[in-house]
């Protein structure tokens, strides 16, 4: 019961900060992907 309390108080707040964190993750990829392949290309 403790264990399934802090979880979902940590999911609200990581939910929060997780999208930021995808989202920049993900055009953070996107970049050096494009970066990458522009320097082999």
């Amino acid at each position: 019961m403790k264990h399934s309390r802090a979880p979902r108080r940590v999911c609200r707040r990581r939910s929060g900060t997780s999208r930021l964190a995808n989202d920049w993750a993900s055009a953070r990829n996107r970049l050096v992907q494009l970066t990458i392949g522009g320097q082999l290309d």
